[in-house]
């Protein structure tokens, strides 16, 4: 017999320990990938619904005026306690209002304000920064230029970073007063370890589920080059199209069933036919847990776009819904209406009875809403104000519907059996689209929010006059 230059099952064995490398080093350099924009993407967006709450507690003009000055007023002092609770709430790794000055060594940044929580006052009573303190070498020159850069940019940057203070994630708005001059930056900053341990965890269980998908894979084939047996081997290789043709640009795991084609041999043939009915199970299992993260993924990304509190949709689901809106009203004809709410007397019940009956009193007044309007999208847009655009039915009902909701809340208000977090007190602001003078969503809303201006200041007149004495 002449010598085998190349034997079968050596050229498997080599061929299968190349694939296997190959695909772990694919399929983990994909997941990766994804997984890496995904969480980026998703930490952009949390970033972005911090800094668009915090932005509401902050009077620029108040600041740049204390920036001026050096001395703290007590709106900045507001700004402090409103910035403090927004990190006790959110767990950012830092949230702080900064001004860059240049790109030296030393001296590069100006410490305006930074929030702190109650564990860090507990820990540290001196953990407040000083108005307009220098950082002195916290930051390096590269580090100052990034955020030199991204506030002179004049809109919301976002870039890793590593300073005195650690290695984070940071998200920054440049803040600018009422006549449009920049007056400091706005900082969100999250930790890069959180980030690097869901990419190292994910990748450890990628890696091994591939290694042992591959492991039985080689083992599989290792057998079937001891018995060449190319009729039974035929039969397999008809099985196997047909599972792929089954399978093909299919996302059912179900598919990937393998069936048994009838090899009676006895022998290893008969065995690879059972160890490829394994392998199916193991790869339909495989997918399975792909499509169970696709979906988590999915969910993650819905409660992104939704107010925790109350569970409709928040300021960032209302600016998606209405580029949709303005998209729309490029391209066809719309009618619809925006209403805007604003809940009086929240921080009456939480100085009186606490935050929690306060989020009950906030609760109550969007159950309010959501129940008139159920078949509108309902936002928090604010920490007391809630969007309601209405479209089709509600539109067509919307003076029925408007009636209807101010009644249920005057009866809210007016229930003297009831708790004070339940007699709801709310200001409503009503705006139609016209299609001959709005060309922007943003103008419909603006007339809202004046309506709602108007509602609130009667609220306030008619408190005042219950209030005198008779």
């Amino acid at each position: 017999m002449s010598q085998i230059k190349k034997p079968l099952k050596s050229s498997i064995l080599k061929g299968i320990t190349l694939f296997i490398t190959a695909l772990c080093v694919c399929l983990a350099f994909a997941q990766y990938i994804t997984l890496r924009q995904t969480l980026y993407a998703e930490y952009r967006n949390r970033i972005t619904n911090i800094i668009g709450y915090a932005t509401d507690g902050i009077d620029t003009d108040d600041l740049a005026e204390c920036i001026r000055t050096g001395e703290e007023s007590d709106q900045f002092r507001k700004t402090q306690a409103f910035l403090d609770m927004v990190k006790e709430r959110t767990g950012v790794h830092y949230l702080y209002i900064v001004l860059p000055l240049n790109t030296e060594k030393t001296d590069n940044m100006k410490n305006i304000m930074a929030a702190v929580t109650q564990y860090e006052y507990a820990n540290d009573p001196e953990a407040l920064v000083k108005l307009n303190a220098l950082t002195g070498d916290a930051y390096s020159s590269p580090e100052a230029r990034k955020y030199l850069e991204a506030f002179q940019s004049g809109h919301l940057s976002f870039f890793e970073n590593t300073t005195a203070f650690g290695a984070d994630y940071t998200g920054l708005l440049p803040l600018a007063d009422s006549e449009g001059n920049p007056v400091a930056a706005l900082c969100v900053d999250f930790e890069l370890s959180e980030i690097h341990s869901i990419l190292r965890q994910n990748m450890l269980d990628i890696l091994i589920i591939v290694f042992i998908v591959g492991l039985l894979f080689a083992t599989v084939f290792i057998l079937w080059s001891d018995r060449n047996l190319i009729g039974p081997i035929r039969q397999l290789e008809k099985a196997m199209t047909d599972l792929a043709a089954r399978s093909q640009r299919q996302r059912n795991p179900e598919t990937m069933v393998f069936s048994v084609p009838e090899i009676r041999t006895g022998n290893e043939v008969e065995s690879l036919a059972r160890a490829v009915e394994k392998l199916s199970v193991d790869l339909r299992n495989y997918m399975k847990n792909q499509v169970d993260q696709e979906k988590e993924l999915a969910r993650l990304s819905s409660l992104a776009n939704r107010d925790e509190l109350t569970h409709v949709g928040n300021r960032s689901a209302y600016d998606k819904y209405a580029e949709n809106l303005q998209l729309k009203m490029t391209e066809e004809h719309l009618d619809y209406a925006i209403l805007l709410t604003d809940t009086s007397g929240l921080k009456q019940i939480n100085d009186d009875y606490g935050h929690e009956k306060g989020d009950l009193y906030l609760q109550k007044s969007c159950r309010i809403i959501c129940e008139v309007f159920r078949h509108s999208p309902v936002f928090r847009i604010g920490g007391d104000v809630f969007a309601v655009i209405l479209r089709g039915e509600d539109y067509m009902n919307r003076g029925a519907l408007i009636d209807r909701a101010r009644a249920e809340h005057r009866r809210a208000e007016n229930d003297e059996k009831a708790a004070p977090w339940e007699r709801v007190v709310v200001a409503l602001g009503l705006a139609e689209y016209d299609e001959a003078a709005d060309r922007m969503v943003a103008q419909v809303y603006e007339r809202a929010e004046a309506q709602l201006k108007e509602a609130k200041e009667r609220l306030h007149a008619r408190a005042d006059r219950d209030t005198q004495p008779e």
